[in-house]
């Protein structure tokens, strides 16, 4: 008989009895390695690793969760874009791989463009996503980051101060482009779809 998934002992046990969950088996991998403070691949070269009883509690809490439709994002409290980890929370919209097109966009224009550092605006930043990688990949260029969120401005604040990029990126409080005044080179927006 499995066991269920808070009474696993073993990173392989837990996993194992993890499948009656309806879970892919990405996202099964990678909230264990979270709970573990691992990555996915020493999870799967070290199957006989002992859990203690508070870790596969957490586990079986967050599989249970995830089960239940929860972003696996915010059930770990991150996202990758663009290659650079991003904080979220349920104050922003979790990046999306296709965002990672927009901002493909821009760097290839910035590269064909030989130009002195861009001036960039980023509406409705959100987790800041956009805004600190152009940052992070256009170094010495100026990006506004604006949303009407002040939850989701310290995300993106946050973000930006991860990735080494906050004296680049100046955030601002506010609806659209009311009241910035530019010139711009670049303006950006991938805005939510809800209403």
């Amino acid at each position: 008989m499995a066991q269920r998934t808070g009474e696993a002992r073993t990173v392989g046990e837990a996993l194992e009895s993890a499948r009656q969950s309806g879970v892919t088996s990405v996202t099964r991998q990678v909230l264990l390695a979270y709970v573990v403070g691992r990555g996915r691949t020493w999870l799967l070269a070290h199957p006989e690793a002992s859990l203690s009883e508070s870790e596969a509690e957490r586990f079986a809490a967050l599989l249970s969760r995830a089960a239940a439709g929860e972003p696996l994002a915010h059930l770990i409290g991150e996202r990758e874009f663009h290659g650079l980890p991003f904080a979220v929370t349920p104050d922003v919209l979790i990046p999306r791989p296709e965002t990672e097109a927009l901002v493909d966009g821009v760097l290839v224009w910035a590269e064909e463009r030989e130009s002195p550092p861009l001036r960039i605006v980023d509406v409705g930043t959100g987790s800041g996503a956009i805004a600190v990688t152009l940052a992070f990949r256009l170094p010495r260029s100026r990006v506004v980051a604006v949303d009407i969120s002040p939850a989701a401005l310290e995300i993106a604040r946050y973000n930006a101060r991860r990735h080494g990029v906050a004296e680049w990126v100046h955030f601002v409080l506010g609806d659209l482009l009311d009241g910035l005044a530019g010139p711009f080179d670049v303006i950006v927006a991938n805005l939510p779809y809800v209403t």
